[in-house]
């Protein structure tokens, strides 16, 4: 019977992980509330999506605050950077669009303007991920995601794609506030990890 009510039964792991998934979104959006803090706390909840949901690391709440205090700095001066990048672009795609006559030339303009902002977004989304797994200096992080980014720009498009989407919902209807931010993070961790690891093989075989 003990080993039925088990957390380590299968049965009992999907609720496990969804319970996960809530309290990440629920801390996320309370520490968040100041706002300048947003940087800090979706550094925090990617490294616990991707160490603790899905990783064997039970400390989920320590390692939280210990993130997100950690790299307070780095993540709000780069939340700062990029969201005036995306902010920018977007004020300039909606100018062209109030500014011109539709015509097929005028839509597909806009159509690639709003294309290359969904890349700037996915851009963006590569940074805190790094910052949650790597040590470097504020000007060597932007430039290491955005190398990474354009090497793999399928998984940047994805990345893009799904924030935007993410960022929507959660906006226009709130109600996703309760679970999304935890889910959009491990749709992150399925789209960076894999890159990650590479990375980190490739070290642990130069220093073998």
């Amino acid at each position: 019977m003990a080993r039925f009510f088990s957390n380590e039964n299968w049965i009992w792991k999907p609720f496990d992980y969804i319970a996960d998934v809530f309290l990440l979104s629920g801390i996320w959006f309370v520490c968040s509330l100041p706002v300048i803090t947003i940087g800090a706390t979706t550094t925090a909840l990617y490294d616990c999506c991707a160490r603790c949901v899905r990783g064997h690391d039970r400390q989920m709440f320590a390692r939280y605050f210990r993130t997100a205090k950690r790299e307070f700095v780095p993540a709000t001066l780069s939340v700062l950077l990029w969201s005036a990048i995306v902010w920018l672009g977007y004020l300039l795609v909606k100018a062209y669009g109030n500014h011109v006559a539709v015509t097929d030339a005028s839509v597909a303009l806009t159509t690639a303007m709003l294309l290359l902002l969904t890349v700037v977004v996915g851009i963006a989304g590569w940074v805190l991920p790094l910052l949650s797994r790597f040590t470097f200096s504020i000007g060597q992080l932007q430039i290491t995601a955005v190398k990474l980014a354009l090497a793999h720009l399928p998984r940047t498009m994805i990345l893009g794609i799904v924030t935007v989407l993410a960022g929507y919902l959660c906006i226009r209807f709130w109600v996703p506030f309760i679970f999304l931010p935890a889910v959009l993070g491990l749709i992150c961790t399925w789209i960076i990890e894999p890159v990650f690891r590479a990375y980190m093989e490739e070290e642990t075989e130069e220093t073998e």
